[in-house]
């Protein structure tokens, strides 16, 4: 129980941030903001773990389950609009994102969401780097869409938050993404977009300044290893999906 209050808290303090700001600073105009939709996410991953059942429409259920499923690469069932802990192990994630390619393909060479994981990873303070590595990981099931579009597809982010939920379920992560994963995030961006993509019809005016790493552009099997191998470096031996 004490994970729906700390959960149903948080959801709370993200809504009236999103009102009212805190000191004098934020606030969204009452508009939703990333936080607040993960939060939604967070609580309702912790009703279902406690036997609370989900608002279900009947006419969309499959074997109790909202929505549909799809197959893993582990063979596995998975259920994108209800998704849960159990559902999710690290071997489906680690195929999934080495097998897709960034920015859509619009990249001068491959370069896979798995490699981007393991950077920044690497450029997080320990204590972030697993969420860090994961921090993609909706994507396994959900794809990767590009940023201009995500915005402005209806409930695409509702079922993104809904799944990073079950990930850190899964994982035992904190619901909330660490300031350092963002920034860590749109820094390697900026180093993306000076090394894999062509000339710039226009400047990007990204957030952070490129942190100096180097973009190898691994194979997918080269960059499923890399991601399996951090994981097992920062878990050593923990016991994960």
């Amino acid at each position: 129980m004490s994970n729906i209050i700390d959960a149903a808290k948080t959801l709370v303090e993200c809504v009236e941030f999103d009102v009212n700001g805190t000191m004098g600073k934020g606030g969204n105009g009452g508009l939703i903001s990333d936080a607040t939709i993960k939060s939604a996410g967070a609580l309702r991953i912790a009703l279902s773990r406690n036997g609370a059942p989900a608002p279900v429409a009947p006419e969309v259920v499959t074997e109790g389950r909202r929505g549909d499923w799809m197959q893993t690469v582990s063979g596995r069932q998975f259920w994108p609009l209800d998704p849960r802990p159990d559902d999710v192990f690290i071997e489906d994630i680690a195929h999934a994102l080495s097998m897709m390619c960034r920015f859509n393909g619009h990249c001068e060479r491959f370069y896979s969401v798995a490699e981007h994981s393991v950077l920044v990873s690497e450029n997080v303070p320990p204590e972030d780097a697993l969420w860090a590595l994961l921090h993609d990981a909706s994507e396994a099931y959900i794809a990767d869409i590009v940023r201009p579009a995500k915005r402005f597809i209806d409930g695409y982010r509702q079922m993104e938050a809904n799944i990073m939920a079950a990930v850190c379920g899964a994982f035992d992560l904190p619901y909330i993404e660490p300031p350092s994963v963002k920034r860590a995030d749109n820094a390697i961006l900026a180093d993306e977009a000076s090394q894999i993509m062509g000339s710039k019809p226009k400047d990007w005016i990204l957030p952070e300044p490129p942190l100096g790493v180097r973009i190898i552009g691994l194979s997918p099997a080269g960059a499923k290893l890399a991601f399996l191998n951090r994981y097992r470096a920062l878990t050593e031996g923990a016991a994960h999906g």
